[in-house]
């Protein structure tokens, strides 16, 4: 398994995960949270256990050992490095804020 995973390529993991997310959120509000975040290169190490976008390291794993089973589970990946991001985006959105 590649250890860089794109926020789409974690989404075709996890089709049945992603559309529960975006039902709770809303379709609209889910939809300009993946377009911000895509546009912002947001991508996985899963390797490192870091996530990353355009302008750096947005968050990391402290004690990581899990790289291995992810390539077992890869539809773990959503929730572990991406639903995150994308719900918190939806949250600031949500309350008129930048996401």
């Amino acid at each position: 398994m590649r250890t860089k995973i794109s926020l789409a390529q974690a989404m075709d993991m996890a089709p049945d995960q992603v559309a529960e997310d975006r039902r709770k959120v809303g379709a609209d509000l889910f939809d300009r949270a993946v377009d911000h975040h895509t546009r912002r290169r947001l991508v996985a190490d899963v390797g490192q256990g870091t996530t990353r976008d355009r302008d750096g390291r947005r968050s990391r794993y402290v004690d990581y050992d899990w790289a291995d089973h992810y390539s077992e589970c890869p539809d773990h990946i959503w929730p572990d490095f991406f639903r995150g991001e994308v719900l918190n985006s939806c949250s600031r959105m949500r309350r008129g804020l930048t996401p």
